[in-house]
C-alpha cells in the first residue's frame, strides 16, 4: 500500500486511485484466509448474510475495486495472502 502511494506521490499523481489486490474474494473466504494465517481452523468462520448485520446504509453485494488504473501505472499491489501474513505478524509484534 505505502510502495503504491509512493508511486503514485513521487510521480505527481492526483485522482482517485483504487489500491487493492487484483483478486476478488468474498468477505466469508477473506475470514477464512485471515484465520488460515492465523494458524486457526478456516472452518470456525461460519458464513452469514448480510441481513444479519443490519445497517443503516445498505451495501452491494460485490465490492471488488476497479484496480485498472493503478495497475496501468506499473504500480502492483501485494498479494492478499502476503498482506494478511504481514497484518499478521505487525499485529502479534504489538502484542
Amino acid at each position: 500500500f505505502v510502495r503504491i502511494l509512493e508511486g503514485l506521490t513521487s510521480r505527481n499523481l492526483r485522482g482517485e486511485f483504487n489500491i487493492a489486490g487484483p483478486e476478488g474474494i468474498d468477505r466469508w473466504n477473506f475470514g477464512r484466509r485471515i484465520a488460515a494465517v492465523m494458524g486457526l481452523d478456516p472452518n470456525i468462520i461460519r458464513r452469514v448474510g448480510s441481513d444479519e448485520f443490519p445497517s443503516l446504509a445498505r451495501r452491494p453485494a460485490d465490492t471488488t475495486f476497479d484496480t485498472d488504473k493503478v495497475s496501468s501505472l506499473g504500480l502492483k499491489p501485494t498479494p492478499l495472502d502476503e498482506s494478511i501474513e504481514l497484518s499478521v505478524q505487525q499485529m502479534e509484534a504489538l502484542a
